[in-house]
């Protein structure tokens, strides 16, 4: 068959008919591969018996079954005989990823479970294309942190704004590292939850625009630094920090030194860089900008 007939087929199909149609040849695969598939919302799922792999405004499931694979999408069912739910979605996602020519405005990962083969399989599946990944949005949950750091380096750290991230299991070290990639250095979203508080220093986040964040404690230090940030030209919209250890009080003075008001409220903070509003509580402190100008 012509290659023009070929790719005149290939670029009528959807998303999901392509991946089917790249495991009927290799000329198929080849034409596919040369060619953008046109999704921009991409996430995967991995639970201990099944996966769910979602494109824009579609959804496969894959669910293992008696030793064989059922994958489901809408009214359309197969069995994928002697496969796991795991090898099937993975290489699927593959598929999809590993055009060059791939832009995606969503990337999601979650793991649910202990399951340390998956996040090496995840690794290696990112590690094996040979380009940065094109994403402006990064979702990634239940991840050791030292395996989010791995990911991070998979993506052009040129096209990064946003990421969030979900962690169960405290790490002292990583946060190190992560903090010094580009890709950290370039977005403009951060934001962290999870399980565990983790050693991030409170500078590490005030380059972004957006940011939450749970630390373990918030000193008078750290607040200082916030207000010098603050009182110079800055990129700060709204930043949420939540603390376990810390002095309402004492901060709110570090803005407002002749503070004698209760332990919660809202200060006024004007600087050349903005009019930002400071709303402190018993474990919080939220900045927002309210104005560019003072």
């Amino acid at each position: 068959m012509p290659i023009e007939i070929i790719e005149d087929i290939i670029s009528d199909l959807a998303a999901i008919d392509r991946i089917a149609v790249q495991k009927v040849s290799r000329g198929f695969r080849d034409v596919i591969n040369r060619e953008d598939f046109g999704v921009k919302r991409l996430s995967l799922e991995v639970s201990t018996k099944s996966s769910i792999l979602s494109f824009d405004d579609t959804e496969v499931e894959y669910k293992n079954v008696h030793g064989d694979c059922l994958v489901k999408s809408g009214n359309r069912e197969k069995i994928v005989n002697g496969s796991d739910h795991s090898t099937l979605s993975m290489n699927d996602i593959h598929n999809l990823l590993k055009n060059p020519k791939v832009q995606l405005d969503y990337f999601g990962l979650v793991i649910a479970g202990d399951q340390t083969c998956r996040f090496e399989n995840v690794l290696e599946m990112l590690q094996s294309l040979n380009f940065k990944l094109c994403v402006k949005n990064f979702s990634v949950a239940r991840f050791p942190l030292k395996y989010v750091i791995s990911f991070f380096k998979c993506l052009a750290a040129e096209q990064i704004e946003n990421i969030t991230f979900y962690s169960d299991e405290y790490d002292e070290e990583n946060p190190k590292e992560l903090v010094k990639l580009e890709q950290w250095k370039k977005a403009k979203f951060i934001e962290i939850y999870g399980g565990y508080t983790f050693p991030f220093k409170v500078e590490d986040f005030l380059h972004f625009t957006t940011f939450w964040v749970r630390l373990g404690h918030f000193t008078t230090e750290d607040a200082a630094k916030v207000r010098d940030v603050l009182m110079k030209p800055n990129n700060i919209n709204y930043g949420y920090f939540d603390f376990s250890i810390y002095d309402p009080i004492a901060i709110a003075r570090i803005f407002e030194p002749n503070y004698n008001g209760p332990s919660y409220g809202a200060l006024r903070v004007h600087s050349t860089g903005g009019i930002f509003s400071a709303v402190f509580s018993k474990n919080q402190l939220k900045i927002k900008r309210k104005s560019n100008v003072n």
